[in-house]
Order: C-alpha cells, then structure tokens, then sequence
C-alpha cells in the first residue's frame, strides 16, 4: 500500500478508532459539548430529525452537515477532541502536533497514544508508531494493544509475524463488536500487503459484518475492490454511503473504470 492511501485509510478510520476508545461508534464531530450540540439541533430542525432516526449509516453525513457550526463552538474542546476532528479532516500534522501537546501534559492516556500511533504509521514513522504502541499496551484492551502493534509492525515489512499476532487476538472471544471491526480492517491490510487476497476480502467483509454499515470499513473494502478492477461492485457498496470527499473520490474513479 502507498502512504497516499494509509493516510487516506487514516482519515476514514478516525471515528472508528474514536469510537473503539470511547464505546461509541461516532466521528469525534459529535463529541462538541452537550449543551452546544443540544443548542445548535435545536435551531435548525431538519437536523433534529436526523439526530432522533440516527443509524451508523447515516450518523457520518449528519456530522458532515453539522462541522461548519460546530466549529465555531471549537474553543470548548479539548486539545485531544480537536486532534481527532483533525484526523477526521485528514490534517494529520495539525493533529499529531495537538497529540503531542496532549500527551505532555497526559502521560497516561494511552488512547491517545495509540492515536498518535497510527498517525504515525500514515506518515511513514512505523518505529515511532511502534514505540508508541509498545507504551500503550498496559492501558489498552488486549486486541487494540496487539492491532496498534500488528500495524506498525506491518509497515516495518514484518508482515507474517503482524498478521500471526494479529489472527490469534482476533481468535479471542470478548471484545467490543467495534474493536472487532478496527482489527479486522487491519488484518485486511496486512493479509494484501502480504499478497494474500483472498485471506484480506474474508478480513474486509468481517470488519464489514462486525460493524454493520459503518463508515470505515466500507471505504477500505471500496479501496481494496478497486485495486482488483472490480468498479461495480464498489458502486454497489457505496450507493448509500455518505457523501463525503472520499466516496465522492472512490465513486468516481468507479465510474471511470467501469466506462
């Protein structure tokens, strides 16, 4: 995989792995304060409406909607929360360099750190990413401790031992249905990186089953069919994906190869 499309990945994936960290399933957008979300639905109604029928389908195109406003109530988040809005924007500099801040003053939060890793991993920094991750792991569940370091690993080039690690966690009962999804989408991108696709599609389509319609997975699996020349397929599985810059993207190069 090129470090374009890691760092692509990355943007997609943040509000899974927000989600992972904090139980539930929604881009670091939603997490503005209370009382500013509850303000901001309540002057624009249409909103509302989506808030009170919101579904993993449709929870990312309700946050695309809301961005520009809950922007300008930013000033109330904290450095960490305005890292992972970042990382939702693909601004990855802007927010390692707030998860850097963070984690000088918060030592022990490793959630952030395993955030820090990953932007790592994007930016082609695989053994400060596993330096990072090797800090994390007492903090962190078994499985997100063993994915953070089956990715860095990974982009080390030791694949085989990654994706070994990576499969007996995943062999483990008890983690969240999320967790599930974020190591799965891993194991997908060390099974292809290793050559191993049909192993990676069986990866992709449980990360798929283990999140329902979430956003992430479904871009990294649109990402992994295109490679393979399969557009159609794509166009199918992003038909009621939200319209954001990525499945824009994916959707049009589809259509380009299927033409």
């Amino acid at each position: 995989m090129t470090r374009h499309r890691d760092t692509t990945r990355l943007g997609a994936a943040a509000s899974l792995l927000r989600a992972v960290l904090v139980a539930a399933l929604a881009p670091a957008a939603l997490l503005a304060p209370a009382a500013a979300l509850a303000a901001l639905l309540a002057s624009a109604p249409a909103l509302a409406r989506d808030a009170t029928s919101i579904t993993p389908t449709t929870r990312d195109a309700v946050v695309l909607r809301l961005e520009p406003r809950l922007a300008r109530a930013a000033a109330e988040l904290t450095a960490r929360e305005q890292a992972d809005r970042l990382q939702y924007q693909h601004r990855f500099t802007e927010a390692e360099t707030l998860l850097d801040g963070w984690l000088a003053s918060h030592p022990r939060d490793d959630a952030a750190r395993l955030e820090r890793a990953r932007l790592r991993v994007a930016q082609g920094r695989a053994r400060e990413a596993l330096a990072d991750c090797v800090r994390a792991t007492a903090g962190l569940a078994a499985l997100l401790a063993t994915g953070c370091r089956a990715e860095a690993m990974g982009a080390l080039g030791a694949v085989a031992p990654a994706r070994a690690m990576l499969d007996a966690a995943l062999s483990q009962a008890g983690s969240s249905a999320a967790a599930r999804s974020w190591a799965q989408g891993i194991a997908a991108e060390l099974a292809a990186r290793d050559g191993d696709h049909v192993v990676a599609e069986r990866w992709h389509r449980a990360a798929l089953a283990s999140a329902g319609p979430a956003h992430y997975p479904r871009v990294a699996y649109a990402e992994f069919l295109l490679a393979r020349g399969r557009a159609r397929e794509v166009l199918a599985l992003l038909a009621d994906a939200p319209d954001d810059a990525t499945v824009m993207r994916l959707r049009r190069r589809a259509l380009e190869a299927s033409t």
